[in-house]
């Protein structure tokens, strides 16, 4: 149980429609962490990404361009022990994943995963 997001009840992992845009945009998968019952209230955009040196992968969480002596500086929204819990629970989302279900691949499907079960909800609502 995270010690600061105790009030997330589950986390939705969508994978990119191919291989081709995850490469294109770098983009793999995008975590929306929801603190439910529903899915509408999330953190969102947490982006499975790779990295610049091509080879490792991250969750990257989101950012917010601003301005400074003219240049676009990018800030974290999160950072510290919030940056650390939303990174691993998404890590551990998608770990589940490959676990109970099936190795994630780029071909759009997405996933629900709470304490109990993990679903593929690429057609609407899971039963």
């Amino acid at each position: 149980m995270p010690a600061l997001l105790k009030g997330i009840t589950h986390v939705i992992i969508q994978t990119a429609q191919s291989l081709q845009i995850a490469k294109e945009t770098g983009v793999y998968a995008i975590a929306e962490l929801c603190f439910g019952p529903g899915d509408q209230n999330t953190i969102a955009q947490v982006e499975y990404k790779q990295l610049k040196d091509g080879k490792s992968m991250s969750w990257q969480l989101p950012v917010k361009t601003v301005e400074r002596d003219g240049k676009n500086v990018q800030l974290p929204i999160f950072t510290g022990e919030l940056m650390l819990e939303l990174s691993n629970l998404a890590a551990q989302a998608m770990a589940r994943i490959k676990k109970e279900l099936e190795p994630p691949k780029t071909n759009g499907k997405t996933y629900r995963v709470t304490k109990k079960k993990v679903e593929d909800i690429t057609n609407g609502e899971a039963p």
